[in-house]
């Protein structure tokens, strides 16, 4: 039997100790945070889909008044994202059903998840109809 992309990745969260290293604050690169602040630093309504934990989009918009919504399938990562960031919103759920309505979001963070869907195009669909028209994603590859 040949596994899917997903199939792996949930073989490979259920087997690690620590599967994304959890990040603490201050390990954000500058690039990376120059990169997100200038993608959404004046949006006031953000989606971080798959975002875990939340750390980068909560470390690259601190002092920034905006509303960030973290959606992930792993509920121990947004139960640590919880911890740390109690003014947000953090959902658990699959990205490939986003459980929000049509143009709900300015914009949307894909950050180095999009490798771990099979069916990307449908992920980027779900992320398009979240989006109010006119609203940006953007996919920051992992450094």
């Amino acid at each position: 039997m040949i596994k899917t992309i997903e199939d792996r990745c949930r073989e490979y969260m259920t087997n690690a100790s620590n599967p994304w290293r959890l990040k603490t604050r201050g390990s954000l690169t500058s690039r990376e945070a120059s990169f997100i602040l200038k993608a959404f630093g004046k949006m006031s309504h953000i989606l971080d889909a798959g975002g875990g934990t939340g750390f980068h989009i909560h470390e690259a918009l601190k002092g920034h008044d905006s509303d960030i919504v973290v959606f992930d399938q792993d509920q121990n990562l947004l139960d640590h994202g919880k911890e740390q960031y109690p003014h947000s919103t953090f959902v658990q759920g699959s990205c490939l059903k986003l459980p929000f309505d049509e143009d709900s979001f300015e914009g949307v963070l894909i950050r180095a998840n999009l490798l771990y869907f099979s069916d990307k195009i449908a992920y980027l669909k779900e992320v398009a109809r979240v989006l109010k028209p006119g609203g940006g994603y953007c996919h920051n590859r992992s450094e």
